[in-house]
């Protein structure tokens, strides 16, 4: 392919025309990023200190864990 701009000429082989791009690397590349991000939200939860039984550990979580499945369901959307 050539390209012609005023006194150059430009040879560009045809694997690197940007019409023939693969569209698949980049959704994959996406979809890595969003699988990273949604992953990097699991280490805001922590336990919290104590010898309580699950359920007080649960209850004492619930406003992070809301906030987890809001941004969860958010991102995944995408």
């Amino acid at each position: 392919m050539k390209i012609m701009a005023d006194k150059f000429t430009l040879n560009i082989p045809q694997s690197l025309n940007t019409q023939s791009l693969d569209m698949g690397r980049l959704t994959f590349l996406i979809d890595g990023v969003i699988a990273v991000s949604m992953t990097l939200l699991v280490l805001d939860l922590k336990l919290p200190e104590g010898n309580g039984n699950l359920a007080n550990a649960l209850r004492q979580m619930l406003p992070g864990l809301l906030v987890y499945l809001i941004i969860f369901s958010s991102v995944a959307g995408y």
